[in-house]
This record gives C-alpha cells, sequence and structure tokens, in this order.
C-alpha cells in the first residue's frame, strides 16, 4: 500500500494577473474564487479529497494547493487541474497563469509550519519564549494616551503554553477545519461576496457558534 503524505501544488500565476491584483484586486480576487470553485473543487470532489489548504500566495507569484495523498495522486491533480485552466479560453483563464513556469510539487509538513508560524509570529510582537513554550493572547486593556492626541491604545496581555498542544491545535485547524469550511463555502455561495459587512456577519456568526465570546479582542488583534 502506497503511503499518503502532504504535498504543496504551486500553480504559478501570470503577470496580468499579478498586475490586475495591484491596480483591481477585486477584479482579481472573483476571477480566482470562480477559478476555485469551478476547477479546483471539481478535481478534489473528483478524487474524494476531503481535507485540502487552498491559499492565495500573491506575493510569492503562486496559488497553492496542499492534499494529503500519495505522490502520483498529487501529479495527477495537478495536471487535471493544469489542463483544466488551459481548456477554459472561452473564459480566459489560461491567461491568468505561467504556464513557462515548470509546475512545482513539494512536500509540506502541517506539524513544522504550525511551530514555525507560532514561534515566528512570537519574534515579531518580541516575545522571548522558554524551552518547550508557545505563547497566546489572553486579554486586553485599553491605555488612555494623551499625546499627541487623545486616544486608546490596546494593551495586550500575553501568556505562556505548552508549545506541543499549541502545534497540534494548530494543525487541526490546518488540515481539518479549513479545508471542509472552503468546500462548503465554496460549493454553496455561488459569487465572490464583495460585501465588508455581510463577511464580518459571517465572521461573528461563525465566532458565537463556537463560543468565543470575546470577538471585539480576536478582530483587533493583528495578523503577525
Amino acid at each position: 500500500m502506497v503511503k499518503s503524505k502532504w504535498f504543496e501544488l504551486r500553480f504559478y500565476i501570470s503577470q496580468e494577473l499579478l498586475d490586475m491584483a495591484q491596480g483591481n484586486p477585486i477584479k482579481a480576487a472573483k476571477i480566482l474564487y470562480s477559478i476555485k470553485r469551478e476547477i479546483f473543487l471539481t478535481v478534489l470532489n473528483n478524487h474524494g479529497i476531503e481535507d485540502f489548504v487552498i491559499l492565495d500566495e500573491i506575493n510569492v507569484g503562486f496559488i497553492l494547493l496542499r492534499v494529503n495523498v500519495a505522490k502520483d495522486k498529487a501529479e495527477l491533480i495537478m495536471k487535471e487541474i493544469t489542463d483544466r485552466i488551459r481548456s477554459r479560453a472561452k473564459d480566459g483563464y489560461h491567461k491568468y497563469f505561467d504556464f513557462m513556469k515548470e509546475p512545482k510539487i513539494v512536500e509540506w509538513a502541517p506539524e513544522d509550519d504550525a511551530r514555525s508560524r507560532i514561534m515566528s509570529a512570537a519574534g515579531r510582537i518580541g516575545l522571548q519564549l522558554p524551552p518547550g513554550k508557545a505563547w497566546k493572547v489572553a486579554g486586553m486593556k485599553c491605555k488612555i494616551i494623551s499625546w499627541p492626541y487623545f486616544h486608546l491604545a490596546p494593551q495586550w496581555k500575553y501568556e505562556y503554553e505548552d508549545l506541543n498542544s499549541k502545534v497540534e491545535t494548530f494543525t487541526k485547524f490546518m488540515v481539518k477545519v479549513l479545508g471542509r469550511f472552503t468546500r462548503e463555502f465554496l460549493k454553496e455561495i455561488p459569487e465572490y461576496v464583495d460585501d465588508r459587512w455581510l463577511m464580518s456577519l459571517f465572521i461573528h456568526l461563525l465566532l458565537n457558534s463556537i463560543s468565543i465570546w470575546h470577538e471585539n479582542e480576536v478582530r483587533m488583534f493583528p495578523y503577525v
């Protein structure tokens, strides 16, 4: 029996899409949403792939798809997605990918990725972690700042956690929760949602459904 492992499939995007992402990001996002819904999701469904991660890595020039399969199946999935993109000339999808670059498949280790994100984020906010420890944001309070203008500045409270436990939780989110949410959203929502209020409401309902009651603090903490 061939053992499966996680692979990252990289689909390089064209200069046309990169330029569009700079000049008209909503148009670019709508195109990628349609491609994910009509092509990526179709191929994943055809192969019975339940757990996956798909992310826009525009800054480094590609869309990545992570799947837990045997190497030959990863290659087949990449070929089928690429062939479908090429065949959609009437939609112009082929213009948005750079087929001159060789598609790349690399191994991906979810636990290593989770650990790296936890540690690097701590470094970016200036936290020194003891060996074997992760970190969490345990809350916040507002400090009154009167100069150069009056305003409230959040002061975050940080605490240590067990690193292995944090890695396990983060990994489960990436490989189990994220892909299943993405699948249902793409399947049920036919058009790109360009409504900040509605997306804000989605986030509110998602957090409320899992009893995250400190929503305001979650929203205020910056992405690092």
